[in-house]
Protein backbone atom coordinates (compact mmCIF):
# COMPACT_ATOMS: atom_id res chain seq x y z
CA UNK A 1 0.00 0.00 0.00
CA UNK A 2 1.65 3.57 -1.08
CA UNK A 3 2.25 5.82 1.72
CA UNK A 4 -0.33 8.68 1.45
CA UNK A 5 0.34 12.65 2.04
CA UNK A 6 -3.32 13.82 3.57
CA UNK A 7 -4.71 17.31 4.07
CA UNK A 8 -6.84 16.99 6.66
CA UNK A 9 -10.54 18.60 7.56
CA UNK A 10 -10.30 22.07 8.73
CA UNK A 11 -13.75 24.09 9.26
CA UNK A 12 -13.90 27.15 7.57
CA UNK A 13 -10.28 26.68 5.61
CA UNK A 14 -9.75 24.16 3.62
CA UNK A 15 -13.00 23.96 1.58
CA UNK A 16 -12.80 23.71 -2.20
CA UNK A 17 -10.97 26.93 -3.35
CA UNK A 18 -8.25 26.30 -1.06
CA UNK A 19 -7.61 22.75 -1.60
CA UNK A 20 -7.93 23.50 -5.64
CA UNK A 21 -4.99 26.07 -5.65
CA UNK A 22 -3.02 24.06 -2.95
CA UNK A 23 -2.98 21.32 -5.44
CA UNK A 24 -2.28 23.74 -8.23
CA UNK A 25 0.46 25.68 -6.58
CA UNK A 26 2.52 23.81 -3.42
CA UNK A 27 2.31 20.12 -4.96
CA UNK A 28 -0.38 19.19 -3.72
CA UNK A 29 -1.73 16.17 -1.04
CA UNK A 30 -2.15 12.67 -2.05
CA UNK A 31 -5.94 13.00 -0.68
CA UNK A 32 -7.91 16.11 0.46
CA UNK A 33 -10.73 15.37 3.56
CA UNK A 34 -13.39 17.74 3.35
CA UNK A 35 -14.62 19.66 6.34
CA UNK A 36 -17.52 17.39 7.84
CA UNK A 37 -20.98 17.03 5.87
CA UNK A 38 -23.53 17.76 8.22
CA UNK A 39 -27.13 16.66 8.62
CA UNK A 40 -29.46 19.48 8.28
CA UNK A 41 -33.26 19.68 7.87
CA UNK A 42 -33.59 16.12 7.06
CA UNK A 43 -30.85 16.25 4.22
CA UNK A 44 -27.28 17.16 4.06
CA UNK A 45 -26.19 20.45 4.27
CA UNK A 46 -26.65 21.91 0.80
CA UNK A 47 -23.95 24.34 1.80
CA UNK A 48 -21.75 21.35 1.88
CA UNK A 49 -22.74 19.88 -1.13
CA UNK A 50 -22.04 22.67 -3.01
CA UNK A 51 -18.43 22.38 -1.90
CA UNK A 52 -18.09 18.85 -2.59
CA UNK A 53 -19.60 18.90 -6.20
CA UNK A 54 -17.55 22.47 -7.15
CA UNK A 55 -15.92 22.37 -10.30
CA UNK A 56 -12.95 24.13 -7.92
CA UNK A 57 -12.58 19.73 -6.95
CA UNK A 58 -11.48 18.82 -10.71
CA UNK A 59 -7.71 18.28 -9.62
CA UNK A 60 -7.61 16.39 -6.46
CA UNK A 61 -8.79 13.03 -5.02
CA UNK A 62 -11.40 14.17 -2.87
CA UNK A 63 -12.47 12.27 0.41
CA UNK A 64 -15.90 13.97 1.92
CA UNK A 65 -16.14 13.23 5.98
CA UNK A 66 -19.54 13.23 7.45
CA UNK A 67 -20.75 13.96 11.00
CA UNK A 68 -23.60 12.18 12.46
CA UNK A 69 -24.93 11.38 15.77
CA UNK A 70 -27.24 8.52 15.43
CA UNK A 71 -27.73 5.74 12.44
CA UNK A 72 -30.31 7.82 10.86
CA UNK A 73 -28.32 10.88 9.89
CA UNK A 74 -25.35 8.26 8.75
CA UNK A 75 -27.78 6.57 6.14
CA UNK A 76 -28.95 10.00 5.18
CA UNK A 77 -25.44 11.75 4.96
CA UNK A 78 -24.72 8.45 2.99
CA UNK A 79 -27.10 8.07 0.28
CA UNK A 80 -26.54 11.33 -0.77
CA UNK A 81 -23.30 11.57 -1.08
CA UNK A 82 -23.18 7.77 -3.28
CA UNK A 83 -26.00 10.38 -5.19
CA UNK A 84 -23.65 12.44 -6.00
CA UNK A 85 -21.10 10.04 -6.77
CA UNK A 86 -18.95 9.70 -3.98
CA UNK A 87 -18.26 5.86 -2.84
CA UNK A 88 -15.44 6.77 -0.38
CA UNK A 89 -16.55 8.09 2.69
CA UNK A 90 -14.52 9.57 6.16
CA UNK A 91 -16.69 9.09 9.53
CA UNK A 92 -15.95 12.36 11.83
CA UNK A 93 -15.66 10.91 15.66
CA UNK A 94 -13.18 13.10 16.28
CA UNK A 95 -14.60 16.89 15.87
CA UNK A 96 -13.67 18.52 19.56
CA UNK A 97 -15.97 21.42 19.16
CA UNK A 98 -18.28 21.55 22.27
CA UNK A 99 -21.46 22.31 20.14
CA UNK A 100 -21.15 19.15 18.46
CA UNK A 101 -19.75 16.56 20.97
CA UNK A 102 -22.73 17.50 23.08
CA UNK A 103 -25.00 16.30 20.59
CA UNK A 104 -23.16 13.27 20.47
CA UNK A 105 -21.54 13.81 16.94
CA UNK A 106 -17.78 14.25 16.70
CA UNK A 107 -15.81 12.59 19.79
CA UNK A 108 -19.22 12.69 21.48
CA UNK A 109 -19.51 9.42 19.61
CA UNK A 110 -16.90 7.66 21.85
CA UNK A 111 -19.33 7.71 24.63
CA UNK A 112 -22.02 5.92 21.79
CA UNK A 113 -20.60 2.32 21.33
CA UNK A 114 -24.42 1.42 20.78
CA UNK A 115 -24.60 3.71 17.90
CA UNK A 116 -20.88 2.91 16.74
CA UNK A 117 -22.10 -0.91 16.50
CA UNK A 118 -24.70 0.07 14.50
CA UNK A 119 -23.05 1.77 12.08
CA UNK A 120 -20.56 -0.54 11.51
CA UNK A 121 -23.07 -3.35 10.76
CA UNK A 122 -24.28 -0.91 8.41
CA UNK A 123 -20.92 -0.78 7.00
CA UNK A 124 -20.95 -4.36 5.89
CA UNK A 125 -24.16 -3.84 4.39
CA UNK A 126 -22.56 -1.39 2.06
CA UNK A 127 -19.49 -3.45 0.43
CA UNK A 128 -19.65 -0.89 -2.58
CA UNK A 129 -18.73 1.88 -0.34
CA UNK A 130 -14.50 2.33 1.04
CA UNK A 131 -15.42 4.05 5.39
CA UNK A 132 -12.69 5.39 6.75
CA UNK A 133 -12.84 6.72 10.56
CA UNK A 134 -11.39 10.04 11.84
CA UNK A 135 -10.89 9.48 15.73
CA UNK A 136 -9.52 10.49 18.99
CA UNK A 137 -8.91 8.35 21.65
CA UNK A 138 -11.27 10.16 24.15
CA UNK A 139 -12.81 12.76 25.25
CA UNK A 140 -12.11 13.43 28.73
CA UNK A 141 -10.84 9.95 30.04
CA UNK A 142 -7.96 9.24 27.59
CA UNK A 143 -8.95 5.94 27.34
CA UNK A 144 -12.72 6.00 26.04
CA UNK A 145 -10.82 4.56 22.47
CA UNK A 146 -10.95 0.77 24.29
CA UNK A 147 -14.67 0.23 24.56
CA UNK A 148 -14.85 1.81 20.41
CA UNK A 149 -11.71 0.20 18.28
CA UNK A 150 -13.13 -3.47 19.44
CA UNK A 151 -16.04 -2.62 17.13
CA UNK A 152 -13.66 -0.63 14.58
CA UNK A 153 -11.84 -3.31 14.22
CA UNK A 154 -14.65 -5.76 13.14
CA UNK A 155 -15.29 -3.13 10.18
CA UNK A 156 -13.08 -3.03 7.37
CA UNK A 157 -12.00 0.11 6.81
CA UNK A 158 -9.93 2.02 4.28
CA UNK A 159 -8.20 3.59 7.62
CA UNK A 160 -8.19 5.29 11.22
CA UNK A 161 -6.95 8.18 11.19
CA UNK A 162 -5.88 9.44 14.91
CA UNK A 163 -5.20 12.58 16.34
CA UNK A 164 -3.49 11.47 20.05
CA UNK A 165 -5.23 14.50 21.57
CA UNK A 166 -8.15 14.51 24.24
CA UNK A 167 -11.30 16.19 22.56
CA UNK A 168 -11.32 18.29 25.83
CA UNK A 169 -8.10 19.69 24.81
CA UNK A 170 -8.84 20.47 21.50
CA UNK A 171 -5.62 21.50 19.86
CA UNK A 172 -3.51 22.57 22.97
CA UNK A 173 -0.99 20.29 25.14
CA UNK A 174 0.74 17.51 24.71
CA UNK A 175 -0.35 14.75 21.97
CA UNK A 176 -0.69 11.48 23.70
CA UNK A 177 1.78 9.09 21.93
CA UNK A 178 1.45 6.56 24.39
CA UNK A 179 -2.17 5.85 23.52
CA UNK A 180 -1.49 6.36 20.11
CA UNK A 181 1.44 3.53 20.50
CA UNK A 182 -1.58 1.34 21.90
CA UNK A 183 -3.93 2.22 19.49
CA UNK A 184 -1.27 0.89 16.07
CA UNK A 185 -0.46 -1.61 18.13
CA UNK A 186 -4.49 -3.28 19.00
CA UNK A 187 -6.30 -1.59 15.15
CA UNK A 188 -6.96 -4.22 12.91
CA UNK A 189 -7.41 -1.29 10.30
CA UNK A 190 -4.35 0.51 9.13
CA UNK A 191 -3.55 3.46 10.65
CA UNK A 192 -2.61 7.20 9.64
CA UNK A 193 -1.20 9.76 11.93
CA UNK A 194 -2.31 13.05 12.33
CA UNK A 195 -1.83 16.07 14.95
CA UNK A 196 1.42 18.95 15.16
CA UNK A 197 3.23 18.00 12.07
CA UNK A 198 4.34 21.45 10.95
CA UNK A 199 7.70 20.82 8.96
CA UNK A 200 8.58 18.06 6.49
CA UNK A 201 11.35 17.00 8.62
CA UNK A 202 8.74 15.86 11.66
CA UNK A 203 6.98 13.85 8.93
CA UNK A 204 9.98 12.04 8.39
CA UNK A 205 10.66 11.29 12.29
CA UNK A 206 6.88 10.19 12.33
CA UNK A 207 7.66 8.03 9.60
CA UNK A 208 10.56 6.74 10.66
CA UNK A 209 9.06 6.00 13.95
CA UNK A 210 6.51 3.99 13.33
CA UNK A 211 7.03 2.47 9.70
CA UNK A 212 3.58 0.30 10.11
CA UNK A 213 1.29 3.69 9.43
CA UNK A 214 0.12 4.04 5.64
CA UNK A 215 -0.42 8.02 5.76
CA UNK A 216 0.47 11.11 7.76
CA UNK A 217 -2.52 13.40 8.07
CA UNK A 218 -1.55 17.50 8.44
CA UNK A 219 -3.75 20.43 9.10
CA UNK A 220 -2.56 23.55 10.86
CA UNK A 221 0.64 22.77 9.42
CA UNK A 222 -0.91 22.70 5.57
CA UNK A 223 -2.53 26.34 6.63
CA UNK A 224 1.20 27.40 8.39
CA UNK A 225 3.33 25.67 5.53
CA UNK A 226 1.49 24.99 2.64
CA UNK A 227 4.46 23.57 0.85
CA UNK A 228 5.25 20.99 3.60
CA UNK A 229 4.39 17.84 1.42
CA UNK A 230 6.01 19.12 -2.04
CA UNK A 231 9.08 19.71 0.58
CA UNK A 232 8.72 16.64 2.36
CA UNK A 233 8.71 14.69 -1.32
CA UNK A 234 11.69 16.48 -2.64
CA UNK A 235 13.64 15.58 0.39
CA UNK A 236 14.57 19.12 1.89
CA UNK A 237 13.49 22.35 3.53
CA UNK A 238 12.99 25.77 1.15
CA UNK A 239 15.11 28.55 2.42
CA UNK A 240 12.80 31.03 3.99
CA UNK A 241 12.74 33.97 1.51
CA UNK A 242 10.96 31.12 -1.15
CA UNK A 243 9.01 29.72 1.60
CA UNK A 244 7.70 33.59 2.13
CA UNK A 245 6.82 34.31 -1.50
CA UNK A 246 5.38 30.95 -2.31
CA UNK A 247 3.18 31.68 0.63
CA UNK A 248 1.75 35.09 -0.19
CA UNK A 249 1.62 33.71 -3.73
CA UNK A 250 -0.58 30.80 -2.74
CA UNK A 251 -2.88 33.58 -0.63
CA UNK A 252 -2.93 35.74 -3.53
CA UNK A 253 -5.10 33.66 -5.89
CA UNK A 254 -7.54 32.71 -2.91
CA UNK A 255 -8.04 36.39 -2.39
CA UNK A 256 -8.52 36.76 -5.82
CA UNK A 257 -11.29 33.75 -5.65
CA UNK A 258 -12.84 34.92 -2.79
CA UNK A 259 -12.31 38.69 -4.37
CA UNK A 260 -15.06 37.73 -7.57
CA UNK A 261 -17.33 35.50 -5.24
CA UNK A 262 -18.07 37.08 -2.12
CA UNK A 263 -20.44 40.12 -1.71
CA UNK A 264 -18.25 43.20 0.10
CA UNK A 265 -15.22 44.08 2.28
CA UNK A 266 -16.17 42.97 4.86
CA UNK A 267 -17.28 39.19 4.00
CA UNK A 268 -14.07 39.41 2.27
CA UNK A 269 -11.59 39.84 5.24
CA UNK A 270 -13.86 37.96 7.44
CA UNK A 271 -12.71 35.01 5.02
CA UNK A 272 -9.45 35.89 4.01
CA UNK A 273 -7.77 36.86 7.84
CA UNK A 274 -8.15 33.37 9.56
CA UNK A 275 -6.03 31.82 6.33
CA UNK A 276 -3.39 33.32 8.53
CA UNK A 277 -4.43 31.97 12.12
CA UNK A 278 -1.28 29.68 12.05
CA UNK A 279 1.41 31.47 10.24
CA UNK A 280 2.65 33.56 13.12
CA UNK A 281 5.97 31.17 13.42
CA UNK A 282 6.75 31.79 9.65
CA UNK A 283 5.78 35.36 9.14
CA UNK A 284 6.35 37.02 12.33
CA UNK A 285 4.57 38.82 14.45
CA UNK A 286 4.82 42.10 13.57
CA UNK A 287 3.19 40.69 9.96
CA UNK A 288 1.09 38.54 11.57
CA UNK A 289 -0.53 41.28 14.12
CA UNK A 290 -1.28 43.69 10.63
CA UNK A 291 -2.80 41.38 8.81
CA UNK A 292 -5.31 40.31 11.91
CA UNK A 293 -5.57 43.98 12.73
CA UNK A 294 -6.35 45.17 8.99
CA UNK A 295 -9.74 46.52 8.78
CA UNK A 296 -9.82 47.10 5.26
CA UNK A 297 -8.53 45.13 2.16
CA UNK A 298 -5.97 47.84 1.28
CA UNK A 299 -4.78 47.60 4.76
CA UNK A 300 -5.19 43.81 4.22
CA UNK A 301 -3.34 43.86 1.42
CA UNK A 302 -0.58 45.87 2.19
CA UNK A 303 -0.41 43.54 5.08
CA UNK A 304 0.05 41.38 3.43
CA UNK A 305 3.29 42.51 1.11
CA UNK A 306 5.47 43.67 3.94
CA UNK A 307 5.47 39.43 4.49
CA UNK A 308 8.19 39.55 1.79
CA UNK A 309 9.48 43.53 1.72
Amino acid sequence: MDFKLIAAPMQGYTEAPFRHFHARLSGGADEYYTPFIRFEQGHARPKDMRDLTSPLNDNHTVVPQIIFKDLDEFRTLTDELVSAGFHRIDLNMGCPFPPQVNRGRGAGLLRRPDIIKQVVQEIHQRPEISFSVKMRPGIDNIRDWENILPLLNVAKLAALTVHPRLAANQYSGDLEIRQFERILLTSANPVIFNGDITTPDQIDVIRRRYPEIIGIMVGRGLLMRPSIFDEYRNGYEIERAKLLLQLVAFHQYIFEYYDETLNGEVHLLQKMKPFWDYSETIIGRRNWKAIKKSSSVPGYLAAVRNIII
